[in-house]
């Protein structure tokens, strides 16, 4: 096989390489970001919400891979006012009072990460709650969402260092009936913007062309 043969193949398995890359990098870190595993049987008074780590409408089971005190509820619950979502989407949970939630997720490796999520403000019995996004103990953001506003996609790009690291969402206000939904949480490693494929791209041919113009010298 000739230089430039060589030279083409290899330009393309570092393309290919950097592409599968990007595309593996886009797994959500999350796990249950968005409720719907398993979800707990619902035992408030109208069947549409319970409550984790409370004893009063206690939820029968735990939400997989999330802990904490909150209430969970169908996203057409009455009793929460709460946002409808789509068909596909039944559940979300709330952040009321100081109640809060969180996961604990393994980085594997330091980096650029990206965390994107969605909240409504409640419309019915103390309107909306404020609340704080945290990651591994370092705050990301201070939230407070507008009341009939419906649902508000997030996105916070940040750094993060390799290891066990804990995802929290955590109500503010200390008392009241306010509350704050949210769902469809993911986490992921940042994937480079399409200018930068492309200065990559544009760097590995010259690269290519250098290495072709001395084989030929």
């Amino acid at each position: 096989m000739n230089s430039s043969k060589q030279i083409t193949l290899a330009l393309v398995a570092s393309l290919l390489a950097l592409g599968s890359a990007g595309s593996s990098a886009s797994t959500n870190l999350v796990v249950n970001g968005s409720f719907e595993l398993a979800a707990p049987p619902m035992s408030g008074y109208d069947g549409s919400y319970c409550y984790e780590g409370i004893a009063v409408y206690t939820c029968a089971n735990t939400l997989p891979a999330w802990s904490g005190v909150f209430p969970v509820m169908r996203s057409n619950s009455g009793a929460w006012s709460a946002t409808p979502n789509t068909a596909a989407d039944q559940f979300q949970i709330g952040l009321q009072n100081t109640s809060f939630i969180e996961q604990t997720i393994t980085l594997v490796s330091a980096g650029n990460f990206t965390l994107i999520w969605s909240d409504a403000a409640r419309t019915n019995w103390g309107g909306a709650e404020a609340y704080e996004v945290s990651f591994g103990g370092t705050l990301l953001a201070s939230m407070d969402p507008v009341a009939h506003a419906g649902w508000v996609t997030h996105s916070i790009a940040f750094n993060a260092i390799a290891g066990n690291q804990t995802l929290s969402f955590k109500g503010l206000n200390s008392s009241g009936d306010s509350t704050a939904f949210i769902d469809n949480i993911s986490l992921t490693t940042a994937v480079p913007e399409p200018s930068t494929w492309a200065l990559m791209a544009a760097g590995l041919a010259g690269i290519g062309f250098t290495a072709r113009g001395s084989r030929r010298a």
